[in-house]
């Protein structure tokens, strides 16, 4: 959004956290370019680099979540929201423990949406 000039919002922190968690999973960076030109493409167009996420050796919920189906979403209206990703980690985590927590227990605060489909949570 901030490279075609839109002000600064909720959504720009989601899809930071998105870069960041994709380098933490994948161990590289999501977006590259051979200049910075190229880099803005790549940003603008949500071209990522979704074989090194695949590649990775983490859970595929949590694969999910760094994706442009999650926080990496091209769209910011469509992006993961940070609370919605609170509440996926929390599914997360209560599937993880083999407990059913994850629809009784709100997390950070927040009322449990109910459904965990866009968190790509395993019951």
């Amino acid at each position: 959004e901030l490279i075609r000039g839109e002000p600064y919002a909720e959504p720009a922190d989601a899809w930071a956290l998105g870069v960041v968690l994709f380098e933490l999973l994948a161990l590289r960076r999501p977006f590259d370019g051979t200049n910075i030109g190229m880099l803005v493409v790549a940003i603008s167009s949500g071209q990522y680099d979704a074989a090194a996420l695949a590649a990775a050796s983490h859970p595929s919920e949590l694969k999910h979540v760094a994706s442009d189906q999650g926080l990496l979403h091209k769209d910011p209206a469509a992006r993961m929201s940070v609370d919605r990703l609170c509440e996926c980690v929390h599914a997360l985590q209560a599937a993880r423990d083999g407990g059913a927590q994850a629809e009784a227990t709100p997390a950070h605060g927040h009322e449990p949406k109910g459904t965990h489909d866009d968190c790509n949570v395993q019951a």
